[in-house]
């Protein structure tokens, strides 16, 4: 009886999964079927095969029977000698045709489709449903689709380029010429051609022959170049393909360094302190920038070490340009532009007197030739000079308080200063002078300080001071001075001079 019973529960257990697994291999197969069925539906498989069978038609010569070809169309210079019809129904054998829905154009029971070799748009599909959605499974919609009609696309287009100095362009076999062309804001030519129909087939050559590939991006040809612009100091040198690219030196003093070519160049940039790097378009240059103009006797040194000569600019300051053939002694400028590939170098700065000067790291510039800060007068030029006095005089001079001959005194014979007094004494100006009489005192808030001495027989002070004035019709006027003057020990006398002055400003 055992034996007889185990025999029944093996029978019927089989019996039992033999038809789950009929079942499975249905369900498998009608689910696979359903698949098919819905991939079979799909309308971009209907624009496919009517594709399909307008190339057959275009490759038999039979493309017009099934097409109508627009009115209107008059092929232009880049086309000129093209049988348009016949370059249309090359279009169907391109090696990039892509077909995608319209943006935007579509209704219930209608889609448009875009035939494109490329981005070229040159046919519409338009399809029609021929049944009502049905619905399997829940999530597969799916209904059949049938031609509507198909409308070549055949518009004049406007096409444009824009390629460097030293390239040149053809279509379609055609020269492009500077009429063609204008003059592009980042340097090059910008080309600019119409009324043509067809997908354009442009040539794009460098100075050196070679043809740059392009796609073209709606009516925009876009070369393959490789296009670098970089703007950088004049100390950083730039080697392209084992060359040195000079640049175009800016108004800022930098140097821009444009490279486009159509093949991928080597491209090396090194500092005057050992530094190098390659360049390969967009990635960040580490770099530590600043031109710092200083007089004779500034220390600068960068990571410790001295700024090179080739880095250092000696000038003569233009403070002093106009007295400066009475003192071969006087100082120039150093302008150091330092430029060091690295981020946050070390940058230690001393002026001429010694003192250390603060560098402001988000800052490219730096003007140290007037933070010395000078003392008071010593006593061995204070006792061969009252320089307030000649301040005060020269101020009394301007407004007609003080005859020529008395300034003239403390001035050099023929230098910028007396010239200045001259014309000055002999103009229109100085009888547009108010009538007034001095205040009692007339001077007022007098300031001597910042003593600077330049040179063995130059120095520089600040004198400011109110001049107090009383007018015809008693009204009272303040002239205020806050001006640097410039003074040289005359070689001829071997006393001090005044030759120049400057208002300060702040």
């Amino acid at each position: 009886m055992r034996k007889k019973s185990r025999s029944t529960f093996k029978y019927i257990y089989f019996t039992i999964l033999g038809v789950l697994i009929l079942f499975a291999v249905a369900a498998v197969l009608y689910v696979r079927s359903l698949l098919m069925d819905y991939e079979a539906s799909q309308p971009e498989l209907c624009a496919k095969e009517v594709f399909s069978e307008l190339r057959e038609e275009a490759e038999n010569g039979n493309l017009w029977s099934y097409l109508i070809f627009p009115d209107g169309v008059k092929p232009g210079k880049f086309e000129s000698g093209i049988d348009i019809k016949k370059g249309y129904s090359d279009l169907f054998f391109a090696n990039d045709i892509n077909i995608t829905q319209k943006p935007g154009a579509h209704e219930e029971d209608e889609l448009v489709y875009n035939v494109k070799s490329g981005d070229f748009i040159f046919a519409e599909i338009t399809l029609s449903a021929v049944s009502e959605p049905v619905t399997r499974l829940a999530v597969f919609t799916s209904r059949e689709w049938t031609l509507k009609h198909v409308v070549p696309v055949i518009e004049s287009h406007r096409y444009t380029l824009s390629v460097p100095d030293g390239f040149s362009v053809s279509m379609n076999g055609i020269p492009l010429s500077e009429s063609d062309a204008s003059e592009s804001s980042e340097g090059g030519l910008d080309y600019t051609v119409d009324g043509i129909y067809l997908k354009p087939d442009f040539e794009i050559f460098d100075s050196n022959g070679n043809v740059a590939e392009y796609t073209l991006k709606g009516n925009r040809v876009i070369p393959v170049l490789f296009n670098y612009s970089l703007t950088l100091p004049s100390t950083l040198s730039v080697e392209l393909n084992g060359e040195m690219h000079p640049g175009e030196v800016l108004d800022s003093g930098l140097v821009r360094h444009d490279i486009r070519l159509i093949t991928k160049p080597e491209v090396k940039i090194s500092d005057l302190f050992g530094n190098s790097l390659s360049y390969e378009g967009g990635n960040e240059i580490p770099l530590t920038y600043i031109v710092i103009k200083a007089n004779d006797g500034a220390q600068v040194f960068v990571n410790g070490a001295s700024v090179p000569e080739s880095a250092v600019t000696r000038m003569e300051n233009p403070d002093f340009e106009t007295f400066s053939q009475y003192d071969s002694e006087l100082p120039k400028l150093s302008v150091y532009n330092i430029a060091i590939l690295e981020d946050n170098a070390s940058i230690d700065v001393t002026d001429s007197s010694g003192a250390k000067v603060e560098v402001d790291p988000t800052k490219h510039s730096l003007d140290i030739t007037g933070l010395v800060n000078g003392s008071d007068i010593p006593i061995a030029i204070s006792s061969e000079i009252d320089v307030l006095d000649i301040a005060e005089n020269w101020s009394l001079f301007m407004s007609n308080d003080l005859p020529f001959y008395q300034i003239a005194e403390y001035l050099i014979p023929t230098s910028y200063q007396y010239e200045v007094a001259t014309k000055y004494a002999n103009g229109i100006d100085i009888t547009f002078t108010s009538i007034h009489t001095l205040d009692n005192p007339p001077f007022t808030n007098e300031s001597v300080g910042n003593f600077i001495r330049i040179s063995e027989n130059c120095f520089s002070v600040d004198i400011s001071f109110d001049k107090n004035m009383v007018l015809s019709d008693g009204n009272c006027i303040t002239d205020s001075m806050n001006d640097r003057f410039y003074f040289v020990k005359y070689a001829e006398s071997g006393t001090w001079k005044l030759v120049c002055m400057k208002e300060i400003v702040n």
